[in-house]
């Protein structure tokens, strides 16, 4: 059943890549967001993985990741002739006082202070405490 669930995961994952190889056009075509919860030792507590974002300002992503990624962060792969970025960024996150976080936020501030949400992903939940760390691991690919 696995293998099944695997095979029909995979061949819809390459055809998006196919479809997405014979545009033109450079953009983001996926993003992963990876959630990891840590306590003070370093045990796993919680691990979430989404690729279902709920908000994506596109314009903002392609110019961030133009202008300030830096280039270890970035591996390219040539896939039937188009060359395909992947993108890894890792933000640490905090809550504020109240312990629960719901939403995590790919956010840019500019020149004047003004903090935009660039990508906004909203889950379930989880509460966390002072001692744990939590980690975001950003992955974008997009055609160049």
């Amino acid at each position: 059943m696995r293998l099944l669930l695997f095979v029909i995961c995979s061949i819809f994952f390459i055809s998006s890549i196919s479809n997405v190889i014979a545009q033109d056009s450079s953009h983001v075509f996926f993003i992963l967001i990876q959630i990891i919860q840590r306590d003070d030792d370093g045990t796993l507590i919680t691990y979430i993985e989404t690729d279902d974002v709920s908000e994506v300002n596109d314009s903002l992503l392609n110019f961030l990741l133009d202008e300030l990624i830096e280039d270890e962060n970035i591996k390219t792969y040539n896939i039937q002739g188009r060359e395909i970025e992947v993108i890894t960024q890792v933000t640490p996150l905090t809550t504020d006082s109240s312990g629960l976080l719901a939403t995590v936020q790919f956010q840019m501030i500019d020149a004047y202070g003004d903090i935009h949400d660039i990508v906004r992903f909203s889950h379930d939940g989880m509460r966390l405490t002072p001692d744990e760390q939590v980690d975001v691991i950003w992955t974008f690919m997009r055609t160049v």
